[in-house]
């Protein structure tokens, strides 16, 4: 038993022995294929095995600036800062900032086009109903009590003509009137008191006047010599009786309502227009409509009117079309679809060509001249149409306004962001991958595009594909994004002020001086600054109109400035107060051998930020001087350079008249 036992423990032993020498030979086979071979160098533990990435430098106020080497900005001056390429946010955490690789754009599908100017045209669909037109109303009254023995018009929708028999009266009133006249006539002319007979009868037959009968029925009168039991009243004017109030028999009143007639050869069409319709509609404006009553048939007229009002119940304003019915087809009530076809200028002017250099009626919008006349419908003084809101076309007042995609905007109901593809840095090739979220300001929709009031620039590129992509993760890093944007709704902005002629002549001349000044404050030059500042106060009437007085007052400041600091601080409030005005001036007070630009320097005032008006792209700071000349960028175009005198003597000549891309205004 204990020998079995024994022998039993020792061959387990030696297994595991076995097992044990196994592992060992196993481990040291390992070590000899996957170890380093007798003499290799082994690095110390921690050493670095990787080869440092490249370092690009870049500016945080202006990071499409990348650079592979340390140095300063060549815009603004500041130190540049260390940039890793791959991606991610970049320059101050404060800005919604995103710089993006190739692949990573390719993953997101971005998509930019470029901000344009072009006129967009909105068809607006409206409905409404015929009316009559209230000033074609005619109501026949009673202009004195008694009995009404006959009708000789007992419907309504009799069409009549003026001076057709409508109603005959029995009035005691009447014939006691008559009775007066008759005896002033008979009176004996006797030469001592022919004046007082005269006077007497001149009396009756005015008194007989007011009572509602006609030079015609007071000569038959006079001509039969007796007073007529009954006079006959006749119809005011030519139209239809579209309502009967009495009945033969009746006895009335003194301004009793008796017939209501209409005259329906013109008619209004009431159109009900949403808020969002108001910018497309202008007095003037031509209408189509149809109605399912005459199918197949377009009929055509001109706002007259649009309410003051807007209906509390249905959210609506009344539009007043006055149509020419010579035809008849329209009735009152009929239900019509109208179409208004709009063309908005970017000043916000609908643009109207065939009503270059016409006068209209501002009562009768369907009555226009070629020049200053008076009103065939009511003796008004024509206007011109440019007073009514329209402008002929790219000349003038009438430049195309910055247009955008509708799926460019990301709009929160708060505000409208857009993101927009920085410039690539010059010299460079290919898209920068650097994308700026910026809030703007949008104007009427119409269509595929959005009209742009504020905050882009003709030929910037914005996304119109990826763009809640690109503002996911600018979310994802904590920048601000559409949901988080700080600083001033630009919508907020006061609007400009409507500017008389004497108002925008004073704004001429002090845009010129405004621009002396802005260049003697980039060129550090005091004392010329100082002078053109004294001057300004003088442009301003004594008192300044009201529209301009608080811009006065801004001017009186400047001139008060003792130094150039205080020059350059007086200076911000007076650009902020002259820019909103520059929209009022006409095309030639703006124009000139360069751009009239307005920019913007981020960094003025302690990175407060502070904008102003200058001739040229290239940007010359006046808040920094020399010590920051060119920082900044320019954020609004107002007017392009006019061509070279030569170019414009070649345009004039060239093709007999005929306009060329280069002469137009961009």
């Amino acid at each position: 038993m204990n020998t079995t036992s024994n022998n039993t423990g020792l061959r387990g032993g030696l297994l595991r022995l076995m097992l044990l020498l196994a592992a060992v030979a196993l481990g040291y086979a390992l070590r000899e294929i996957s170890g380093p071979k007798h003499g290799a160098h082994v690095p110390e533990p921690g050493a670095e095995q990787t080869e440092a990435a490249e370092v690009n430098w870049t500016c945080s106020m202006h990071p499409q600036i990348i650079l592979p080497e340390p140095g300063d900005c060549p815009i603004c001056g500041m130190d540049l800062t260390p940039v890793d390429l791959g991606g991610g946010g970049v320059g101050d955490p404060d800005q919604a900032l995103l710089r993006t690789s190739p692949e990573s754009r390719a993953l997101m599908q971005i998509q930019t086009v470029p901000v344009e100017r072009r006129f967009v045209n909105r068809a607006l669909p409206l409905v409404g109903r015929v009316a009559v037109d209230d000033s074609r109303l005619a109501h026949l009254s009673a202009w004195v009590g008694g009995r009404l023995d006959r009708l000789f018009v007992d419907t309504t929708g009799v069409p009549v003509i003026k001076g057709d028999h409508m109603v005959s009266i029995y009035s005691p009133e009447l014939v006691a009137a008559q009775d007066e006249l008759l005896a002033a006539l008979g009176t004996p002319a006797d030469s001592g008191a022919a004046g007082v007979r005269a006077s007497y009868i001149e009396a009756a037959r005015e008194k007989l006047r007011l009572l509602g009968l006609t030079v015609e029925q007071l000569g038959e009168i006079e001509a039969s010599g007796s007073s007529s039991q009954h006079i006959t009243i006749l119809a005011p004017r030519s139209g239809t009786v579209i309502e009967q109030h009495v009945f033969e028999g009746m006895y009335v009143k003194t301004g009793t309502r008796i017939f209501t007639i209409a005259d329906l050869s013109r008619v209004w069409v009431l159109l009900d227009a949403y808020e969002a319709d108001l910018p497309w509609l202008r007095y003037g404006q031509e209408v189509s409509f149809t109605t399912d009553a005459v199918p197949g048939e377009e009929f055509r007229g001109h706002i007259g009117l649009i309410d003051p009002l807007l209906d509390p119940r249905t959210r609506t304003v009344k539009v007043r079309v006055h149509v020419d019915n010579s035809t008849g087809l329209l009735k009152p009530e009929m239900f019509v679809r109208a179409e208004v076809s709009a063309t908005v200028a970017g000043n916000g002017r609908v643009l109207e060509p065939q009503l270059a250099g016409r006068y209209l009626c501002p009562m009768h919008p369907e009555v226009n001249a070629e020049g200053p006349a008076a009103c065939s419908e009511c003796g008004m003084d024509l206007v011109p149409a440019e007073e009514l809101g329209f402008t002929a076309g790219a000349d003038g007042n009438g430049r195309a306004p910055l247009v955008i995609p509708t799926s460019a905007p990301l709009i929160t109901g708060r505000r409208a962001v857009v993101y927009v593809e920085l410039p690539p840095e010059e010299g460079a090739s290919g898209p920068s991958g650097i994308f700026e979220g910026r809030e703007i300001v949008l104007g009427p929709r119409a269509g595929a595009w959005y009209v742009v009031k504020r905050g882009l620039l003709a030929g910037e590129r914005v996304v119109v594909n990826g763009n809640f992509k690109l503002d996911s993760a600018l979310q994802i890093q904590a920048r601000p994004s559409m949901m988080s944007m700080e600083g001033e709704d630009p919508a907020a902005q006061p609007a400009a002020p409507r500017l008389s002629p004497q108002d925008v002549k004073l704004i001429e001349g002090l845009l010129t001086a405004y621009l002396t000044l802005q260049e003697h404050l980039a060129g550090d030059d005091f004392p010329a600054a100082k002078k053109v500042a004294a001057g300004l106060p003088e442009l301003f009437g004594t008192p300044p109109s009201k529209a301009l007085a608080d811009l006065g007052e801004r001017a009186q400041a400047l001139a008060a400035a003792a130094d150039m600091d205080q020059l350059r601080s007086a200076f911000q409030p007076l650009s902020d107060g002259l820019a909103p005005l520059l929209a009022e001036l006409p095309t030639a007070a703006v124009a000139g051998s360069e751009p009239l630009v307005r920019a913007h320097c981020p960094m003025a005032f302690d990175f407060t930020g502070a904008d102003w008006i200058q001739r040229g792209r290239g940007v010359l700071n006046p808040y920094f001087g020399d010590e920051m000349l060119t920082c900044g960028s320019v954020v609004e175009v107002y007017s392009e350079a006019l061509p070279a005198p030569d170019a414009q003597d070649g345009l004039e000549h060239q093709g007999h008249g005929h306009k060329t891309s280069a002469g137009e205004d961009n």
